[in-house]
């Protein structure tokens, strides 16, 4: 696939090569909108159609590869693996769409119950498959975050375990929780990722990530 970007990007692309390149995008937009059903029905409400929205959005994937010619063409060489990175680049362009249609998503509005959505997180419905991908991509994000401080708010909210800060008084590690739950809140806010979503990636993210700081604390605490 890298080649056949090289030859869209330097207009030496042949007419089978780009077929396969459209059809390629294709699947990749037909996939990603697909695996989402609140992007779905937006996209549809904003082209008319589902088969509206994926050809429209091809066509603006296309442009937009192109103007990101020196961009592409710079790094190609080093990206692992060109179809995670078109992926990426058309998630990201489905979300601008449907961020810009209507109002972000908040997870600071109160559930039924009274408890703050972001607090929320329903370890149950992690069987949706469809939905994963869209949370690989968000664990990512996660990472950019303070993760001993996320580890340490994730086993809170679901197991009432604290794993860190001992040492910490009470208010202080509540004001580095709402700190760290705004920071959250903007970041869900900003990729548009929905509540299922949100809590796969947070099992995700325990597995990869806190699992290991946990592990690695209990061998220090153990050497002292």
């Amino acid at each position: 696939m890298k080649e056949i970007i090289l030859k869209y990007l330097n207009n030496k692309i042949g007419e089978e090569e780009e077929n396969k390149l459209y059809l390629l995008i294709k699947k990749i937009v037909t996939i990603v909108i697909g695996t989402h059903s609140n992007y779905k029905d937006t996209l549809i409400d904003i082209y008319g159609s589902f088969e509206s929205a994926v050809n429209e959005i091809i066509n603006e994937i296309f442009i937009k590869i192109k103007n990101k010619k020196e961009i592409l063409m710079s790094k190609i060489n080093n990206i692992e693996n060109i179809e995670s990175y078109i992926t990426r680049l058309i998630l990201n362009h489905i979300i601008d769409i449907v961020k810009s249609y209507k109002s972000k998503l908040s997870l600071n509005k109160e559930d039924d119950e009274g408890n703050e959505k972001i607090d929320v997180i329903n370890v149950t419905e992690l069987d949706d498959v469809k939905s994963e991908v869209i949370a690989e991509y968000f664990v990512e994000e996660l990472k950019s975050l303070d993760n001993m401080q996320l580890c340490y708010y994730f086993y809170k909210v679901l197991y009432n375990e604290e794993i860190f800060y001992s040492e910490k008084s009470r208010d202080a590690k509540y004001k580095m929780v709402q700190r760290l739950k705004e920071k959250l809140r903007n970041l869900v806010e900003d990729f548009g990722i929905d509540q299922k979503e949100f809590a796969i990636a947070v099992k995700i993210y325990m597995s990869e990530i806190c699992d290991k700081i946990r592990h690695n604390n209990r061998e220090e605490k153990n050497k002292k």
